[in-house]
């Protein structure tokens, strides 16, 4: 079958960008902590796929993210910013996701708003007595509602016509079962659905595999914390 490719950000970090935040109000779909790793790793796996980044195994325990020799792509801003951090210490990827995250949010956005994805929002600033000021975090949203959905279109449609994915699709996919956010992106999918991505997430390379369980066990371990 023709596959119906709408046009979609060729990084990971920036489509999974897109795929948490409200098409309309720029607003994440969940929880800060697991937008934050959830971000961070959807990082990761657009740093592997470019080569920028490997997973070394350990045997009995997670494999740890090394860096090349050198480099077969020059990174751009926000890679070089997350390769200059992973370049300080070695760490798996369970834990790099939940330290890229955060530092990487306000980076991606501002790719995506450089490409006319997304614009940014007047932020709140009030200045207090002593010398004080009172703001909030930056907030973008999207330029264009149909636009950011994009890439939540393009996964529905290929699950649904039951079309096959591509490494990089299967990705995000994976990653928004992972997360909790398939909800979001796939709003009528089924048991079986959820099998189907499963399952062929399963053939992806073993870093991209690790990837995709470490963050749905950090996202369960982080609700079940919430719960009590």
């Amino acid at each position: 079958m023709t596959r119906n490719v709408l046009q979609v950000p060729a990084l990971a970090g920036d489509a999974f960008y897109l795929l948490l935040h409200d098409k309309n109000s720029g607003k994440a779909h969940l929880a800060p902590r697991i937008t934050h790793l959830s971000l961070g790793a959807a990082m990761l796996g657009e740093l592997y796929f470019l080569g920028l980044i490997g997973v070394q195994p350990r045997r009995g325990q997670e494999g740890v993210v090394v860096l090349p020799e050198r480099y077969p792509v020059m990174p751009d801003v926000v890679q070089h910013v997350a390769l200059e951090e992973i370049g300080s210490e070695t760490q798996p990827p369970s834990i790099w996701m939940r330290l890229l995250g955060p530092l990487l949010l306000e980076p991606v956005a501002g790719r995506l708003e450089r490409t006319g994805w997304i614009e940014a929002l007047k932020t709140l600033r009030v200045e207090l007595p002593a010398g004080l000021t009172l703001t909030r975090p930056r907030r973008w949203r999207p330029c264009s509602p149909m636009a950011a959905e994009t890439t939540a279109l393009h996964l529905d449609g290929l699950l649904r016509r039951e079309l096959s994915f591509q490494e990089d699709e299967l990705l995000l996919a994976g990653l928004a079962y992972a997360c909790g956010l398939h909800r979001h992106v796939f709003p009528f999918g089924t048991r079986a659905h959820a099998e189907r991505i499963a399952q062929e997430a399963g053939g992806l390379p073993l870093a991209l595999v690790g990837l995709v369980r470490e963050l749905h066990v950090s996202v369960n371990r982080i609700v079940s914390t919430s719960r009590h």
